[in-house]
């Protein structure tokens, strides 16, 4: 029998045990309407995802927008008007949403601890993936430029296939401890194992997990005068200057990962870069009398 765990002493406890562990529900709620939701709209709320997804925010009044309707505002007015005489008035018009490719799906933790969102959204895209297989009016994938049914003859080869696709092109995560990062990516891999596993797939037969988008948000390296050396070399002299001021501004990466934005603080500064990039080297005469 599971031991209950303790009360919390402290609220440093608790914030310590907040950190490392978030509730299931959290997890759930905040993935099935993100990723779930998204879905659910491009399949019109033809999909699992409803079942499936038990924080599924829907309303009975919703009405999806046709893609072939000529007018948005004659749609909305002849929906309106057809379900005046229904239970269901004030109707809510769902915007349409183009239908994906599953590979073409991002999913990006910005602070995935040991990955529980990621594990949770592992399974969800295993279902999206299946239905998008079965689907005659999937669209091709900017990957490959061909529907999964193209690339996969077989729902057993999708099936075979999903685990390695989902790793490689749908989860990503950033995180600033290296331990949370390492663990979330094991994590990954071994749910992946798992998926493989309960198909009856041996290991020689797997395909090969060759790496995982899940990064540690560290500062650059700190050696000025390496960097000084490095930057001095660089033609135009600007992107030497560039190179010196990202790692000045990367200093705080390990403190406030994904939270830290040095776009706009570069922007100036990569404009100059490129202009004297486009400009191209001014030229030299390397001749007294050159002709």
């Amino acid at each position: 029998m599971r031991k209950a765990s303790a009360a919390p002493r402290n609220s440093r406890e608790l914030a310590v045990r907040n950190q490392f562990f978030t509730p299931r529900y959290v997890v759930e709620f905040l993935t099935d309407n993100t990723l779930g939701r998204i879905w659910y709209e491009m399949r019109k709320g033809d999909t699992a995802l409803k079942d499936t997804c038990r924080y599924l925010v829907r309303r009975p009044n919703e009405v999806f927008y046709r893609r072939d309707a000529e007018d948005a505002e004659c749609f909305i007015e002849e929906s309106s008007s057809a379900l005046s005489a229904s239970p269901r008035c004030n109707s809510i018009i769902v915007p349409h949403r183009e239908k994906k490719d599953p590979r073409d799906l991002k999913v990006l933790d910005p602070a995935c601890g040991s990955g529980h969102f990621l594990l949770y959204t592992f399974d969800l895209l295993a279902i999206i993936y299946r239905e998008a297989w079965g689907d005659p009016e999937s669209p091709a994938s900017q990957v490959t430029g061909e529907p999964l049914r193209e690339d996969y003859a077989t729902l057993a080869e999708l099936d075979a296939a999903i685990p390695e696709l989902i790793l490689r092109w749908n989860l990503y995560g950033i995180d600033i401890d290296p331990r949370a990062a390492q663990i979330a990516a094991l994590s990954l891999w071994l749910r992946a194992q798992k998926a493989w596993q309960d198909q009856g797939i041996k290991t020689a037969d797997r395909p090969r997990v060759r790496k995982s988008n899940i990064v540690c948000a560290e500062p650059m390296p700190g050696e000025k005068d390496v960097l000084r050396d490095f930057a001095s070399g660089l033609e135009p002299t600007v992107l030497g200057q560039l190179v010196e001021v990202v790692f000045d501004k990367m200093r705080l990466a390990g403190e406030a990962g994904s939270l830290l934005k040095i776009e706009e603080e570069i922007q100036s500064a990569v404009e100059e870069a490129r202009n004297q990039c486009q400009a191209g080297p001014k030229p030299e005469q390397s001749e007294l009398f050159p002709e």
